[in-house]
Order: structure tokens, then C-alpha cells, then sequence
């Protein structure tokens, strides 16, 4: 019985040791690694089986040394990262980088990854990667929804969408994002404005305007002007 306190506490130090261990080698330490699903547990099945093959295949090929078929890699990234393995889904992505880093739909993946991982400066620069390869709305709307988690740096969302005018031009979401935008800061005739052009463009554009009109009344009744 007198060896049962000196074994407690060994027994104290070694699991604190592992713990300190642990938190001070994992590369995802403070982060989300796992996030749940909502798929039947036959969808579940049928990606597991995907993955595992996908990355069967990738390790036979890196064994055989030659070049795996990258898209295998997305495969099993997009499968990780469905079936909520968000750890493995990134380290999927980053070695598929090694191969091919100008595919701006996988760095808009990848950022989406690392966005449910809360990996927000990493995020962001996923997505102003995908951004430059290809100007697209999507990466856009993704780049905006991780700069305005931020409140110091919602001026920084006028500037995206001032960019994403230049480079694409005006569209019903930008005018409509753009009189969002002012109406939160109290600009309230500006926010009219665009959302009148939104609402032109889609009128042009045959679609529906219901939403917008809806906005520019709300705005018309609650907006406080600077």
C-alpha cells in the first residue's frame, strides 16, 4: 500500500507528459479537426470506400515511383473532407499541391477545408490563391465571408467588392452586397443606389427582384443616415 502513492503519481506524470507531448508536436493544436456529417449510412459507406481506394491507389503509384493520377487526390480530399475528416482532407490537398498548385477549384476546396478547421488566415489565403488564378464569384463569396468574421475589417469588403466590379464587372449580387454593405455603415442613400442598379440588372436579366425590393423597403425604414 505505501507503493500505491508513488505509483499514482507516476501514473500522473506519465499521462501529463503524453498530454504536453501531444499538444506541443500536433500541427492542428487549437484547431477543428473533425466536423459532423449528415449522411445516411450508406453514403458514409460508399465515400470510405472511395477514399480508401483512391489513396490505395495513390500509394501504389508513389511506391512504384511514378506520378499518381492527381485525380485521385481529389477524390480522396473531397471524400475526407465529406465524410468530416478535416485533418486528413488538408494533408490530402497539401501533398496534391506538390503535384499541381494552379487548380483554383482545389485551393477554394482546400480553403473551405481550413475555414470548418477555423484556420482562418490560412483560409484566406486559399481563397485570394483561388482568387488569382481564376476570378471567380464563388471565390469571391468566400474570400468576403472569412475578411468580414472580423469586425476590424469590414472596410476591407468594400475593397474586395470594388476589385471584384473591376475584374467581373457589375452584377446583381455585387450591387446588392455592395448596398448591404453601405446600409450597415449608414450610408443609406448609397445603399439605395446599388441596390436600384441590382435591381436593373435584374430586371435585364429576368430575374426576380422580389428580394430586392423587399431590401430597398427595409432599408427606406430603418436606415439611420451618417
Amino acid at each position: 500500500m505505501k507503493k500505491l502513492p508513488f505509483i499514482l503519481a507516476t501514473i500522473v506524470i506519465v499521462v501529463a507528459g503524453g498530454y504536453w507531448i501531444y499538444n506541443t508536436t500536433n500541427p492542428y493544436r487549437g484547431l477543428v479537426t473533425h466536423m459532423d456529417v449528415q449522411s445516411d449510412p450508406e453514403t458514409v459507406v460508399t465515400l470510405q470506400q472511395q477514399l480508401s481506394q483512391a489513396l490505395s491507389s495513390i500509394s501504389a503509384s508513389k511506391q512504384a515511383d511514378q506520378r499518381p493520377d492527381l485525380n485521385l487526390y481529389e477524390i480522396a480530399g473531397l471524400n475526407a473532407y465529406y465524410l468530416g475528416d478535416l485533418a486528413q482532407a488538408r494533408e490530402i490537398y497539401e501533398e496534391y499541391f506538390t503535384y499541381n498548385s494552379i487548380n483554383p477549384a482545389a485551393w477554394s476546396t482546400y480553403g473551405n477545408i481550413l475555414y470548418h478547421m477555423e484556420d482562418w488566415v490560412n483560409a484566406e489565403s486559399a481563397y485570394r490563391t483561388a482568387l488569382q488564378l481564376a476570378p471567380m464569384e464563388e471565390f469571391y463569396r468566400d474570400l468576403i465571408q472569412v475578411v468580414s468574421r472580423d469586425e476590424s475589417r469590414t472596410s476591407e469588403v468594400e475593397a474586395i467588392l470594388f476589385e471584384y466590379i473591376d475584374t467581373i464587372g457589375q452584377t446583381q449580387w455585387a450591387m446588392v452586397q455592395l448596398g448591404t454593405w453601405y446600409a450597415q455603415d449608414g450610408q443609406c442613400q448609397k445603399a439605395l443606389d446599388h441596390y436600384n442598379v441590382a435591381l436593373t440588372i435584374a430586371k435585364n436579366e429576368g430575374g426576380s427582384v422580389e428580394a430586392i425590393e423587399q431590401d430597398m423597403d427595409a432599408i427606406e425604414q430603418t436606415c439611420v443616415e451618417k
